[in-house]
């Protein structure tokens, strides 16, 4: 079960991926500065990723939905009355954000190359 049936756009990076972008910044000697975001190479609905993962596994996965509502509602509750959360509502609004970053300008910049999507997947996530 997801919030909301997995519609949330995903972009998950590779750690690798991650790390290179961090050491060509540290590297780079130019005088340039930038501000750059850095996303996986693929965007897709939550429920597309968690259903790709299963077909590596050999499954079919059906993904059904809890409402975006009621877990707003359960989030704010527990923020309210413990004093640490397994969720607030702040990081609620993080995962329920679309990741829809074009990774063109960080590739350029730090000449670096990012990872497709399932080659990932399949080394931190496979059989």
């Amino acid at each position: 079960r997801l919030i909301g049936g997995g519609l949330t756009i995903q972009q998950p990076l590779d750690v690798q991926d991650l790390l290179s972008a961090l050491v060509a910044a540290v590297e780079d000697e130019s005088d340039a500065s930038h501000t750059l975001d850095l996303g996986g190479p693929e965007a897709l609905p939550h429920h597309a990723l968690v259903r790709r993962v299963g077909k590596l596994h050999g499954n079919d996965i059906q993904v059904s939905s809890v409402p975006l509502a009621a877990v707003r509602a359960a989030a704010w509750t527990m923020n309210l009355i413990m004093k640490n959360p397994p969720i607030t509502p702040a990081m609620l609004g993080v995962l329920q954000h679309d990741d829809k970053i074009d990774n063109s300008a960080v590739q350029n910049v730090l000449g670096i190359k990012l990872t497709p999507l399932d080659e990932t997947l399949a080394r931190y996530i496979g059989p």
